[in-house]
């Protein structure tokens, strides 16, 4: 009886919490789209409004952070379904020549060089600064492709090489994002230390990456395999089973599927999600999909960021900001010479300056890193690294979309 007491209690709190939480996010994108602004960073500062209301006033019970955390799971699925459904895989595997040759020194660049300042300038151990290296590959073009659609310069020459090479950069970072989550259980022994020696643990390290490599192989056999044999047959029962509202929930319950498949064997929710939508994106069409999907994003996406701000402790953001501030400075040094270096040969100088602001902006991806990095504990994301992450994806998306509204008018 006092469970279901207190089941009552919590139910319309939780109820009353997730309503109000929709509603802000609503008022919040509408505020900062007014000023052609990036909502993430706002998602963001409404999870740290709602961590130090919590942390002053405990409005936030233990079952009401295991939703709020479902929730997130669930929008950072939308997230990734979103790459993979909007991306153009045909398109892209032709364009694939070009956009690889931008593609290879923007990851090394941005990588790289982010693992050894993160761990021999700023002092990190070897797993945080791997995480750090993993969420700087990715970029959030999401930010940028917005401002160049407002612009009318996404049809160009240099809006193709972009949308490209930010494909790309999703999709390789999904797949490090899920190589080394596979590999935590040997970083996490490596950086705490243990009875094993390092030849057993570099040894063990290969293994682990190995058989990731065996399942990340199967699972895009199982993927394709369903692709050419299936989507067809299951697109006909759909269309049979009801409206296209019933075809619509039927094909998101096939996306959630696979991605919880791929998170059992392994691989991650995410590089499932983003698998899912890569292979049903060549109906999406026939589907009538954006307009169902797009509303499941407004839904369930802001949830994500709001996680990731309400994980930050409000008391440790000014000893962070030193931080913050010197990884966003190579977030933008890294992007802007990696592509830079190559792109200087399809585009002039101008050019070039805008296809590198635009790749600037860390959010989706990078996010689900550290807020993974995070969950695992202090050996992968410390919580002063965790909240100058944020700074550097607040950062990125508010300094890119400033800089590309005024560089793009000019243009």
């Amino acid at each position: 009886m006092q469970l279901l007491l207190n089941i009552d209690f919590n139910v319309p709190w939780l109820v009353f919490g997730f309503g109000s939480l929709i509603m802000l996010c609503v008022l919040t994108k509408a505020g900062f789209d007014r000023f052609s602004l990036p909502s993430i960073v706002g998602y963001l500062l409404v999870g740290m409004l709602l961590s130090f209301a919590d942390r002053e006033m405990g409005i936030l019970n233990h079952s009401g952070e295991g939703v709020l955390s479902f929730l997130s799971a669930v929008g950072v699925i939308v997230l990734l379904f979103r790459v993979g459904i909007e991306s153009n895989l045909h398109a892209l595997l032709h364009a694939l020549p070009k956009a690889a040759k931008v593609w290879v020194p923007d990851m090394l660049v941005s990588s790289l060089p982010t693992y050894f300042i993160t761990r021999y300038l700023l002092g990190y151990g070897m797993a945080p600064s791997l995480f750090v290296a993993v969420a700087m590959t990715a970029t959030s073009v999401g930010v940028s492709v917005a401002v160049w659609k407002e612009t009318h310069k996404l049809d160009t020459k240099e809006g193709g090489i972009l949308l490209d090479t930010a494909e790309l950069d999703d999709i390789s970072g999904v797949a490090f994002m899920a190589l080394l989550f596979s590999i935590a259980p040997v970083l996490k022994q490596m950086s705490i230390g243990g009875h094993k020696g390092d030849a057993a643990l570099i040894s063990e390290l290969g293994n682990e990456a190995g058989l990731f490599a065996v399942k990340f192989i199967v699972f895009i056999a199982m993927i394709l395999a369903l692709g050419r044999y299936l989507e067809a047959p299951l697109a006909h029962v759909t269309r049979k089973i009801g409206n296209k509202a019933t075809v619509l929930i039927f094909v998101g319950g096939c996306g959630f599927s696979i991605a919880g498949l791929a998170g059992m064997i392994g691989l991650s929710l995410p590089i499932g999600a983003l698998f899912a939508g890569l292979l049903l994106s060549r109906h999406r069409e026939d589907y009538g999909f954006q307009p169902f999907y797009r509303s499941l994003y407004l839904l369930f996406m802001p949830f994500f960021f709001i996680h990731i701000g309400f994980q930050i402790n409000p008391h440790i953001i000014m000893g962070s900001l030193a931080t913050g501030v010197a990884l966003t400075f190579v977030a933008l040094i890294s992007k802007v010479v990696g592509t830079g270096c190559v792109t200087r040969l399809f585009t002039n100088t101008y050019g070039v300056l805008l296809i590198g602001a635009s790749m600037v902006p860390r959010a989706e991806v990078a996010m689900i890193v550290v807020q993974r990095g995070k969950d695992l504990g202090d050996w992968a994301m410390p919580d002063e690294l965790y909240a100058a992450m944020v700074f550097v994806s607040a950062a990125t998306c508010m300094g890119a979309a400033i800089f590309l509204h005024w560089a793009l008018r000019r243009w």
